[in-house]
């Protein structure tokens, strides 16, 4: 026979209002709200540990370990980065047939070349040439090259880097200062090989003001290394598009001619290890770095 006291608890709701049935729905309150905290560390912890283990594969693309550990122009802004990325490829073309890309590089000018779809999606607003314009080939010390238009994400004057310095076929350094941004650089350089052909590098150097800024600029750098990436690539399909074009049949062997000759047997040696790394995945790369 039922406990008559147990039979009233399951017909009065009233029976389960008293004070440790509170007691009861306080520890499971208390238990779900710490099972829900416990999940969320879980999780930015798995998030921290991938983009960990992923800018191992990333932050060094294209790139030989000498070209990884050489010292280039405008490293010196940045004395003691948190963030150094390096990535390159080749270029069937002189440097004199790349140049004139990098110097149009810009939103309100011939765009960064890379994933133009993505970028408008988060209103950039770029429009990548696939052409060199004579108007857009002036560029010096001082000048701005914009990444973001006015009013982006609230930002009055949008995002922008200046022109720190330049050498003519040879380098653009580009220097971004807070408060936009933080103190950074992001370089271009071209490296002449022999018959004509290039390595263009770019390298990213990145010091932080506050240590809060490490998680975001890790959440960043997948970005960061992806768009330069894009910008590489695209350079190259325009160059050697360009070179490839019946029009401009008479325009490379021209370039070639003017083009420094580099043809010892160190600089074949990295012709033949620069080639071998754009061929290279970057799980191997990372491997062979090691």
């Amino acid at each position: 026979m039922l406990d008559t006291t147990l039979v009233a608890s399951w017909e009065d709701p009233s029976a389960h209002r008293g004070p440790m049935a509170l007691v009861a729905r306080r520890r499971v309150t208390q238990t779900g709200a710490m099972a829900h905290a416990t999940k969320r560390i879980t999780q930015i912890a798995v998030l921290i540990a991938a983009l960990y283990a992923a800018r191992r594969y990333y932050r060094n693309w294209g790139t030989t370990k000498e070209e990884c550990q050489m010292r280039l122009p405008g490293d010196e802004l940045v004395g003691d980065p948190v963030i150094q990325t390096t990535e390159a490829v080749s270029i069937d073309a002189p440097p004199s047939a790349i140049w004139p890309w990098l110097l149009q590089m810009g939103q309100d000018r011939g765009g960064l070349y890379s994933y133009q779809v993505l970028e408008n999606l988060i209103g950039l607003r770029f429009r990548n040439a696939d052409r060199v314009h004579p108007e857009w080939q002036q560029l010096a010390v001082g000048d701005v090259v914009r990444l973001a238009p006015n009013g982006w994400m609230g930002l009055r004057d949008g995002l922008t880097l200046s022109v720190d310095a330049i050498t003519p076929e040879r380098s653009i350094v580009l220097r971004a200062t807070p408060p936009n941004l933080p103190e950074a650089v992001w370089s271009f350089h071209l490296e002449p090989h022999w018959d004509g052909r290039s390595r263009i590098l770019a390298r990213a150097r990145v010091g932080l003001r506050h240590p809060g800024e490490v998680f975001a600029m890790e959440l960043a750098r997948p970005v960061i290394a992806l768009t330069t990436r894009g910008v590489l690539l695209g350079v190259k399909r325009r160059v050697e598009r360009q070179t490839n074009d019946p029009a401009n049949s008479g325009l490379l062997p021209l370039a070639r001619a003017n083009a420094p000759v580099v043809a010892s047997k160190a600089d074949r040696r990295q012709q033949a290890r620069s080639i071998r790394a754009d061929q290279l995945s970057p799980a191997r790369q990372t491997r062979r770095r090691r």
